[in-house]
């Protein structure tokens, strides 16, 4: 089975504009490695991310992240620990 990291889950819930996603709020700095970033505290416009939606790969992620927002919706059934682990 897989992990998901605790903070992942501690965040607040929300539900996705669609209804069909349980959605976490999370600070940027609880982000880690293999969490799944679904929505942004601002329009992805005002930002330099291309994809709506994307694996957190590595800690530069998360600090690129942190320049624009302070926090963010992740959605925790898609946490890769493939990713978590590399």
């Amino acid at each position: 089975p897989t992990l998901i990291p605790a903070l992942c889950l501690a965040g607040s819930e929300s539900v996705h504009p669609t209804g069909t996603a349980m959605l976490r709020d999370l600070d940027v700095n609880h982000l880690t490695v293999g969490m799944y970033v679904a929505e942004l505290d601002r329009p992805w416009l005002e930002t330099p991310f291309t994809l709506q939606g994307f694996y957190i790969r590595a800690p530069g992620d998360i600090e690129r992240l942190g320049r624009y927002c302070r926090f963010v919706r992740v959605d925790p059934r898609r946490y890769d620990i493939r990713l978590a682990n590399a």
